[in-house]
């Protein structure tokens, strides 16, 4: 049981790891992807050669599950160092809308965007990770691993060609879109496409269900999942719901700054 309670739990690690995978597959230029993906495949084969040589393997099937704990461990550090990176816009990146240009700080939830891109869901701002070296496109200042739509492939703002390094920010900015897109204005004149904070396309109906399913699910232990319109909803928290604040005791999350 201890040891079926362990494979679980390696089980559970590697679709992690594969989701990962996949994700970093789609723009692997860089030697950690590479490295990943080298993990990635050495955790398939010690599952195959477990699974065809089983009984040739049993005796020394500890060394083989400690093995892939430890690939897993190392693999989860690397993701989540990358993670950490943040994918985020400096306050003053000018946002495309119906209007015109808008700095990416001025945004609101319900802006029009641009080219009938759709509008904003949500607007987000966050303090920058430390020790992260922000970097310049075309006169956007945006974090090393936030992802630009390059005639329709996705790369991280690290591998674009007009990539350099940025002064620090304050604050960092990303905004959720109906698109999944956000249009940036580049000093000099061109629209540039950032993804937007949650990535997935609103046309891949089946990937956005699972999504919010599997966020309510963790948000909401115990209770059916019901998203009624996934096209339009949030996962978010009722803003009378109260929130611990140290050192200012129990206020609303809607007062929260």
């Amino acid at each position: 049981m201890r040891l079926q309670d362990i494979m679980s739990k390696i089980m559970a690690a590697l679709t992690a790891m594969g989701m990962a995978l996949i994700g970093m597959v789609v723009t692997l230029t860089t030697i950690i992807q590479i490295a990943l993906l080298v993990i990635g495949i050495v955790v398939g084969i010690l599952i195959a050669l477990m699974i065809i040589l089983f009984s040739l393997l049993a005796p020394v099937s500890w060394l083989v599950y400690a093995a892939i704990a430890v690939i897993g461990i190392i693999l989860g550090a690397v993701v989540g160092a990358g993670i950490s990176n943040s994918f985020c816009i400096s306050a003053n990146a000018l946002v495309m809308t119906e209007e015109g240009p808008i700095s990416m700080k001025n945004i609101r939830v319900g802006d029009r965007l641009a080219n009938n891109a759709g509008e904003v869901s949500a607007v987000m701002q966050f303090l920058p990770p430390p020790n992260i070296t922000l970097l310049d496109i075309d006169g956007i200042v945006m974090s090393p691993t936030h992802m630009l739509d390059l005639t329709g492939k996705p790369i991280y703002a690290s591998n674009h060609e007009m990539a350099c390094a940025a002064a620090p920010e304050l604050f960092l900015y990303n905004l959720n879109t109906t698109s999944r897109r956000i249009p940036l204005l580049g000093k000099s004149g061109t629209i540039h496409l950032a993804y937007d904070y949650e990535e997935l396309s609103e046309d891949d109906i089946v990937g956005l269900a699972n999504w919010r399913t599997f966020v309510f699910k963790h948000l909401n232990p115990g209770c059916p999942a019901v998203v009624s319109n996934i096209d339009m909803e949030e996962a978010g928290i009722l803003p009378n719901v109260e929130v611990h604040v140290w050192n200012r005791g129990l206020l609303p999350i809607s007062g929260i700054h």
